[in-house]
């Protein structure tokens, strides 16, 4: 998976789980980084090569959250729900749930795009803001572990086992489709 442009890799056709996985590792690192920008910097002035680091930190996790919160929501959840096997559609309202804890932490996305756009723009950030954004950055950090981590043992690996080769492939299309590849 290439980290600039969230492409699925060949494999994600026969994996589209898997490549779900790898988003969260995609979105953990993204916040990660953006966090270790911050604690270098103190959200001081940047280098060419921090500011850069920055901003495509901030890209990455701005189109992995949307792309991975329409790759549930709009392709795996609804063949969740409407699978043969009683032990992958079970597993539904376990996403949902996820789901749902996500959108509580979208508010909270919100808030560090807005801080980190702003510390670009005016070049520094007060001491309040850097903590502020600490904070948020670690809370942001600690939902997606725990959504990543709820998600892989408990929706995951029973659709790995039980969801059907026809739901996979349109999962797969239509995970391509929105990232132009289809």
């Amino acid at each position: 998976m290439s980290a600039a442009t969230l492409t699925p890799p060949a494999e994600a056709a026969a994996d589209p789980l898997g490549y779900l996985s790898k988003c969260h590792i995609l979105i953990v690192k993204s916040i990660e980084e953006i966090l270790n920008v911050l604690d270098w910097t103190h959200g001081g002035m940047l280098n060419r090569t921090e500011e850069r680091n920055l901003v495509c930190a901030l890209e990455r996790l701005n189109r992995a959250i949307r792309l991975h919160g329409m790759d549930e929501e709009d392709s795996l959840q609804p063949r969740l729900e409407s699978c043969d096997n009683p032990d992958v559609r079970s597993t539904a309202p376990i996403l949902a749930s996820i789901i749902e804890q996500t959108r509580a932490a979208e508010e909270l996305h919100i808030k560090v795009d807005a801080t980190v756009r702003k510390w670009l723009y005016q070049r520094s950030l007060t001491f309040l803001e850097v903590w502020a954004l600490r904070d948020q950055l670690v809370e942001l950090l600690d939902a997606y572990r725990q959504h990543a981590s709820k998600e892989e043992v408990n929706v995951f690996a029973v659709a790995e086992k039980g969801l059907c080769e026809h739901c996979r492939h349109e999962i797969t299309s239509e995970m391509l489709w929105r990232r132009g590849l289809a």
